[in-house]
């Protein structure tokens, strides 16, 4: 949906910046976020995996100064895979979630969004081009959690936001995870 190039920074000085400047990771999202109001995105959609040893932030950048992130729930996990994955909005939640000011106008002046249906920003911005990307999404997904019941070839944002695994996740799980 946004033209690349349009910006000033892009995901290697963006996160550059936050490391040097922030010590949390919603610091480091608010302050990615002040920095994309005023010089803009250079580049396509990017998914930012923020952690600071006490919360982890997802946070997506769809162009321009276009972007959400949420806060990642205790003990569960997200898992995406090349592509965006924020389906939902919630708004008033600052605790959790955390958004660019036009997010939702922008796809109103646009035509992208109707302002009734649900705002659903990476349908918005950015939607699904590879079944690759998501088939890997429900791999993770229904390795961590057992349980989960998931149709690979459904509609992945039918799919959890987050997982909560079946129990603790190692680095060698991780690694496990990777190789399957």
């Amino acid at each position: 949906v946004m033209q690349a190039n349009e910006g000033l920074y892009d995901c290697y000085m963006l996160q550059d910046l936050a490391l040097e400047n922030c010590s949390t990771a919603k610091e480091a999202v608010i302050y990615m976020g002040e920095i994309l109001d005023e010089y803009k995105w250079d580049g396509s959609c990017e998914i930012f995996n923020i952690g600071d040893g006490e919360e982890c932030w997802i946070m997506e950048i769809y162009g321009s100064n276009l972007w959400v992130a949420v806060r990642v729930p205790d003990g569960q996990v997200f898992v995406g895979a090349n592509r965006a994955r924020i389906d939902y909005l919630v708004e008033d939640d600052p605790e959790n979630w955390l958004y660019a000011e036009n997010i939702k106008s922008y796809a109103l002046e646009n035509d992208l969004w109707d302002g009734v249906s649900e705002f659903r920003p990476n349908q918005i911005y950015s939607p699904l081009t590879s079944w690759g990307c998501s088939l890997r999404e429900w791999r993770v997904m229904t390795l961590l959690d057992k349980d989960l019941v998931l149709d690979p070839y459904a509609d992945p944002d039918s799919w959890p936001l987050f997982v909560t695994p079946d129990e603790k996740i190692s680095v060698n799980d991780v690694w496990e995870i990777c190789a399957d």
